[in-house]
């Protein structure tokens, strides 16, 4: 899809040292993008093991908070601008977390739900 001149999208970024609440989130994207068609979310969570198939008890994710959110932010901005989105929405967490906790959610809201998925991925 080629990109798309600058339409005005709402996109917030947050980098959390809190549980993420996915329905919190999703209701925060929803009131991001009145007239959505398609929201597609993602949450991705701490794996119980290693890679090496090793238990994990804890993991703990140490940012540079200014470049982590700078990252995060150019990341969700080509996401707007490549795919025809309304409002994206992307929470990383960082500190310590255990093993099914949500690290990062991701939420895109769309007027057609291939544009979000693919904003999303």
């Amino acid at each position: 899809m080629a990109e798309r001149d600058a339409l005005p999208v709402a996109v917030s970024v947050e980098l959390a040292g809190r549980e993420i609440d996915a329905g919190m989130e999703i209701a925060q994207l929803g009131g991001m993008a009145s007239g959505a068609g398609a929201v597609v979310t993602f949450a991705g969570l701490v794996r119980p093991e290693t890679k090496a198939g090793e238990r994990l008890e804890a993991l703990v994710l140490e940012s540079h908070p200014r470049m982590t959110l700078r990252s995060m932010q150019a990341i969700a901005a080509d996401a707007a601008r490549r795919f025809e989105t309304l409002a994206i929405r992307v929470v990383h967490r960082h500190g310590a977390m255990e093993p099914g906790e949500t690290i990062v959610f991701v939420g895109v809201a769309s007027a057609h739900r291939r544009a979000a998925f693919e904003a999303a991925d």
